[in-house]
């Protein structure tokens, strides 16, 4: 999935609708069925974050021999990577099922605000639009001044 695909998908993340709740007219009920995914999502993440540390920390310390086996290296990179990788798909079956749980109108008004965002984010940055900063420091390096 590419990254514009997961950020669509990111917006269906659970915790994310729970925090809209009132501006999605969630019923208790929702609420409810969102808040076990979003705790079925948090420790299926959390799962995958201590296996991949561990994998990781693995890694590092076989990486510091001297002459670090290319194979075990492999298999310990392998591990690391199967882990963020279940939790990516955890993450992208928690956001299917919260999508499903909600009406066809509060989905499109999810949807709408996911493609509000993705065209904010291709509009090119000009001076004066929003974004755009200007003061001391913003786009040059101060001057210094001698003496100092």
């Amino acid at each position: 999935m590419g990254d514009m695909a997961m950020a669509q998908v990111a917006v269906f993340q659970p915790a994310r609708l729970i925090d809209r709740r009132e501006v999605l007219a969630l019923t208790p009920d929702q609420v409810s069925r969102l808040e076990a995914l979003a705790q079925e999502a948090r420790q299926a993440r959390e799962r995958a974050d201590t296996t991949a540390r561990t994998q990781n920390q693995r890694l590092r310390e076989l990486w510091n021999a001297p002459t670090p086996d290319v194979a075990q290296l492999r298999s310990l990179a392998q591990a690391a990577m199967q882990a963020r990788q279940a939790a990516a798909l955890a993450s992208l079956e928690a956001a299917a099922k919260a999508k499903a749980i909600l009406t066809p109108e509060q989905r499109g008004r999810v949807a709408g605000w996911a493609d509000a965002a993705r065209m904010r984010m291709q509009q090119p940055m000009r001076p004066g639009r929003p974004g755009m900063r200007r003061g001391p420091g913003m786009g040059r390096m101060p001057r210094m001044r001698p003496g100092l």
